[in-house]
């Protein structure tokens, strides 16, 4: 299944406010290049003190770790360049650079609050693949936190979760996962690697008395003796360890097949090391052994966050958009424009078989800003021509760039965002390929939407291999409106490279209904006490042009029963809309709403409805979810995952449902579970924290 046939995905929650990212798995390009993991970005949260300190543990771990890195792989990796991003609220007294690519939401590894004392990795994918972010807190970094290994050596540990997809070798014994088990010749050892150290090792029951196969399920095994050879997924802890687990050679670091662990559940039974050199970064002969007495010591970048987001709109206005496409485009983009945060920069750039530059960069300060981009919008009757995507990249990119694209090197570093808008294949030149490399080299993500089944198969390669995310809106298959999918799908990238929710856009509710003439629709939404001051918007769209006394009329209840109807909303007849602006705190409790169509001769009025704010405290509950892969294809396993937080802690045990929209077939819904249990047999593993299902299922 190609990106024109990608899958929508709604996830719904038993609570009314939550911010939904709906996205696919990824993380920042990290290569190893001559032995050398080249831009590992570490990203400091928001909510994290200024503190120099900080950085110089960061930048004194990661030296130290870089070193073990290439002990541990036996001179095959080590850490070469490292960008540590700290937050935009820092002073900034070494006066830092300003960040060109770099997020949160896309750094490998971020230092967060105390709040959650651990080390983990969130990857809800199998074994051997690249995904997912490592999370540590700055006293696990600074080495303050107890219990605790050397952090130069958990951040290894911690990487072979992240880079290699390897599982942990100890076991979960809060997780009821045994601590000993009886071995094929009947005895009792410990859950361990290497083989000897899990049958030497002295293993008790919880009166301390030897253990045999009858009472195995209460035994544990002892404190680890300082000097043993073990593998770094079970121990890296002790100063011994300094290697992984081998499928053969000395009974000290060969991996214990028969241990009841994580890394034989999801790997096979592999040995960690197998499962590290099967990884693209060694396979095929790739990065042989360099030399032993290389400088591993890494680049250390510091940059700062830049304030507020910078995005080229670069919207398809060819032949094809004619109709209901381009009517959603701009009731989108108008929501889209009034939703960005103040201090962003906007541009806008169309395209049919050639581009134009509506507007370039407009720093928004007041509505009169907001205005003036949503007057640059493609008008209602302007799609005509065809169809060159490549055209319109390059005039996003010089918007960026603020000059005429000469060469690769001319616009190295733009940085940036574009957010790329189209319906169609491309049939005409510059093709997407032609700009690639100008796009590269910048360093400006591309994020994509595609419109209906006929997008581009290339958008979601080019949003993976620019670092931006990629959507597909297809309003037959998901039951809501193009223009509700398109304002979902631009909220979540403009909120992508936030490391907090607080000043993100949440969506109470999005639903369109199709309203027969003289017709008549009820329903009803629930506003939570978490929601912002003077930020509640409820709005109103509707897909064909009548005269204004025909347009769908609309009252608005709240729960103490203040009444609203057109005449307090705001009317803007070229976008086919009603906004209610809500004063001060939103009334906590169901709202409810009717929507009639006046019409009783005219075809039937296609109505959505929006409701979004602002969140205004810490414990809101956020849902992320993800997509494990952009591109499916029969009898490959796509896995939902979905994480789900009330502030900094994880939510267990919670009902979510995904509905999944799939090509010619009927939707399917699937109950997410948080304990790995899925329709097929889910890759599944978290380092300590539960991650709120990861639940497979089979394309067809």
């Amino acid at each position: 299944v190609s990106f024109g046939r990608l899958w929508n995905m709604l996830l719904l929650f038993g609570v009314s406010y939550i911010l939904l990212q709906a996205t696919t798995l990824s993380t920042a390009k990290v290569n190893l290049i001559n032995n050398g993991y080249s831009t590992v970005v570490v990203a400091i949260h928001d909510d994290v003190p200024e503190d120099a300190s900080l950085v110089e543990a960061i930048r004194r771990e990661f030296t130290s770790a870089s070193n073990y890195l290439y002990t541990a792989t036996k001179y095959r990796a080590y850490f070469k360049d490292i960008i540590i991003l700290v937050p935009q609220t820092w002073r900034n007294p070494n006066d830092y650079d300003l960040a060109v690519t770099e997020t949160f939401s896309s750094a490998d590894i971020v230092i967060e609050p105390d709040n959650v004392d651990r080390a983990y990795v969130l990857r809800p994918i199998g074994c051997g693949k690249t995904a997912g972010q490592m999370h540590i807190t700055p006293r696990r970094i600074k080495g303050q936190a107890s219990p605790s290994s050397p952090p130069s050596r958990m951040l290894v540990h911690e990487w072979g979760h992240l880079r290699w997809g390897l599982g942990d070798e100890y076991p979960y014994a809060d997780r009821g996962q045994a601590q000993a088990y009886v071995t094929s010749d009947g005895t009792v050892a410990a859950t361990a690697c290497s083989v000897r150290l899990a049958t030497t090792a002295s293993v008790v029951d919880s009166e301390g008395r030897p253990c045999s196969p009858a009472n195995v399920r209460s035994c544990y095994g002892r404190q680890v003796p300082a000097n043993s050879k073990a593998s770094i997924m079970f121990a890296q802890f002790i100063s011994s360890v300094d290697s992984f687990c081998t499928s053969s050679g000395d009974d000290g670091v060969r991996h214990n097949v028969e241990a009841p662990n994580n890394q034989n559940r999801f790997c096979q039974y592999r040995s960690t090391w197998d499962v590290i050199m099967s990884h693209s970064d060694f396979s095929g002969g790739a990065n042989p052994p360099g030399f032993a007495s290389r400088n591993t010591a890494p680049n250390v970048k510091v940059v700062q966050r830049q304030d507020s987001g910078i995005f080229v709109m670069v919207l398809d206005t060819s032949g094809s958009m004619k109709g209901d496409n381009i009517v959603q485009l701009r009731q989108a983009a108008r929501r889209f424009i009034n939703s960005a945060t103040e201090g962003s920069k906007l541009g806008i750039v169309t395209f049919n078989s050639v581009a134009s530059v509506r507007l370039n960069l407009l720093t928004v300060k007041t509505i009169l800003d907001r205005q003036r981009l949503i007057n640059s919008l493609p008008r209602i009757d302007e799609p005509k021509g065809g169809t060159s995507i490549g055209a319109g990249l390059k005039r996003g990119l010089e918007v960026l760039a603020g000059k005429t694209v000469l060469s690769v090197q001319s616009v190295a570093d733009a940085g940036g965002n574009i957010i790329l808008v189209t319906d169609g294949e491309e049939n005409a030149t510059p093709t997407i390929s032609a700009v690639y490399p100008y796009l590269i080299s910048a360093k400006v993500k591309v994020n994509a939407i595609g419109i209906g089944a006929e997008a581009s198969s290339r958008l979601s390669q080019l949003a993976s291999d620019t670092e931006g995310t990629s959507f597909f809106a297809n309003s037959a298959d998901a039951g809501l409106s193009g223009a509700a999918l398109l304002y979902e799908s631009l909220l979540t990238i403009i909120d992508s490279g936030r490391a907090s929710s607080a000043a993100a856009i949440v969506q109470v509710l999005s639903t369109s209904v199709d309203l027969p003439p003289g017709s008549l629709t009820r329903a009803s939404f629930t506003i939570d006490s978490g929601l912002g001051v003077n930020t509640t918007v409820i709005s109103f769209a509707w897909s064909a042009q009548v005269s204004d006394n025909k347009i769908p009329q609309i009252t608005v209840t709240s729960p103490s029963s203040m009444f609203l109807n057109n005449s307090d909303a705001t009317y803007t007849s070229e976008f086919m809309s009603l906004d209610f602006q809500l004063p001060g705190t939103a009334e906590v409790g169901e709202w409810t709403y009717t929507v009639s169509n006046p019409n009783t001769s005219t075809s039937s009025q296609s109505v959505t409805t929006a409701v979004t704010s602002r969140l205004s405290s810490s414990n809101a509950i956020i849902l992320k979810a993800q997509l494990s892969d952009s591109d499916i294809q029969f009898p490959a396993t796509a896995i939902i995952s979905a994480e789900l937080k009330m502030g900094d802690k994880f939510v267990a045990r919670a009902n979510v449902t995904a509905s999944v929209s799939r090509p010619n077939s009927s939707p399917v819904t699937i109950i997410l579970h948080d304990n790995g249990v899925g329709q097929c047999i889910c890759q599944w593993y978290v380092s300590h924290l539960f991650l709120l299902c990861v639940l497979c299922f089979r394309s067809r």
